[in-house]
């Protein structure tokens, strides 16, 4: 939206002016350019007034409101991440307040920062005061003013992701299987150098930690 951008070109440009002001005394000449460039209306950096702490940039309850955004933006990004879901794909996001002051900051949020769908790869952000119509399968993200719910069909093919889990899982347990038995054997252990053996060691530290994630995924989709 447009009123959104010159909120965000305005922010920007003023902590930027104010960022030259505080540089100038160490890099004057730089400063000076950089800033008579971003304010042409303006003579010279060394006359501007220094910058002045002021409550009127102080605004802790919007700060709040999108710091509760934020958390579930991180949320939705690290079940994306956990599922290998690929940026391109976007899906609902439905966002159910704990109470009715949370349902109104969010609804408040989303008119006023319409990039918070794309930071979601959303197609949609929809706050809703229950989650009644949300499918039950739905992944969750539970944060402490909310809990989101994207629709586990728009993220994955199911079928598809549990095949290729169940062949991963079994190919860690084939790796497993061979680290055991080679940590197993007497000879190896005591005949092999004990950087080999203690790479083995490594290695099946690795694929059970592996293998355990691959079965929480798992778990995910089969419920």
């Amino acid at each position: 939206e447009a009123a959104s951008a010159d909120r965000a070109i305005w922010t920007l440009k003023t902590v930027l002016a104010d960022a030259l002001k505080l540089l100038h005394p160490f890099m004057p000449f730089i400063t000076e350019e950089i800033y008579c460039t971003l304010l042409p209306d303006e003579e010279t950096i060394m006359t501007a007034p220094w910058p002045v702490c002021s409550d009127e940039r102080h605004f802790p309850e919007d700060e709040a409101a999108v710091s509760q955004f934020i958390e579930i933006i991180r949320g939705v990004r690290g079940i994306r991440m956990q599922m290998n879901v690929p940026t391109s794909t976007k899906t609902e996001l439905y966002i159910v307040g704990n109470d009715a002051k949370a349902t109104a900051d969010f609804e408040e949020i989303l008119k006023t920062f319409a990039v918070f769908n794309r930071m979601a790869f959303a197609k949609e952000i929809v706050v809703r005061d229950s989650k009644e119509g949300i499918s039950p399968d739905a992944v969750q993200i539970v944060t402490t003013t909310a809990t989101a719910y994207i629709p586990l069909e728009e993220l994955v093919d199911k079928e598809k992701e549990v095949a290729r889990l169940t062949a991963e899982n079994k190919k860690m347990d084939a790796e497993i299987k061979r680290c055991e038995g080679m940590l197993n054997n007497p000879n190896f252990v005591n005949k092999a150098p004990e950087a080999k053996v203690n790479a083995e060691r490594e290695k099946l530290k690795t694929y059970q930690g592996m293998k355990a994630k691959i079965e929480e995924q798992l778990k995910l989709y089969l419920g």
